[in-house]
């Protein structure tokens, strides 16, 4: 967060909730309880695993409607994609969608949250919010073991104009990674209408 938006929008830790420096992301005490991820696959990157303080993170913005947030744990996943994503040069960047009523419920989508503070070498994607689409309605997939979340998301998903898909190459968002389910179907589908590279960047990774 910069200096000019911390004065008129405080920057607090994504973690804890305390007030913090313009120049951070989280407070000192959260930062000594993150976890690392490092990645070793070449389309996809997270800074975190998905515990203490990172977890916290996670649960804090599906609940609160803190654009500080959402911000703050952009920025730390912008770093991750500068690292990871070198060689890469996005078109768009697409959160991982919800229903409508699900959203409409919710007040937002923390995926879209996310997708909208992105960043790649300092400079902004164009966000793209409107080509894939959640089209019915599935089962949570934490309740689920790995094997019934494959067919719980299958066809869940669907492009709605190819045209904006076709020959991008596209960074999808999402908060965290469980198995991979949610994201391998998205990219799927996002392949299936005609993208070229499709890399996935998440806040944090689940244990399993």
């Amino acid at each position: 967060m910069n200096k000019v938006l911390a004065y008129f929008f405080p920057n607090r830790c994504p973690s804890c909730g305390n007030l913090t420096a313009y120049n951070k992301t989280f407070c000192d005490e959260c930062k000594s309880k993150l976890v690392v991820y490092s990645s070793t696959e070449k389309t996809f990157c997270a800074p975190f695993i998905y515990e203490q303080s990172a977890k916290e993170a996670v649960i804090k913005l599906k609940f609160e409607t803190d654009e500080t947030v959402a911000h703050n744990m952009a920025d730390e996943m912008s770093a991750c994609i500068d690292k990871y994503f070198k060689d890469y040069d996005f078109d768009i960047v697409i959160p991982v969608p919800m229903m409508k009523n699900e959203k409409s419920s919710r007040g937002f989508n923390q995926s879209e949250l996310l997708a909208k503070y992105i960043r790649k070498d300092g400079d902004k994607i164009k966000l793209d919010c409107k080509s894939l689409k959640k089209v019915r309605e599935t089962k949570a997939q934490h309740t689920l073991t790995a094997a019934e979340r494959s067919v719980n998301l299958k066809n869940a998903f669907a492009v709605s104009d190819s045209e904006n898909i076709s020959g991008k190459d596209i960074l999808l968002i999402d908060d965290i990674r469980t198995t991979g389910t949610t994201v391998s179907e998205c990219k799927r589908v996002l392949k299936r209408a005609g993208a070229n590279e499709i890399c996935t960047a998440v806040f944090a990774v689940a244990k399993l």
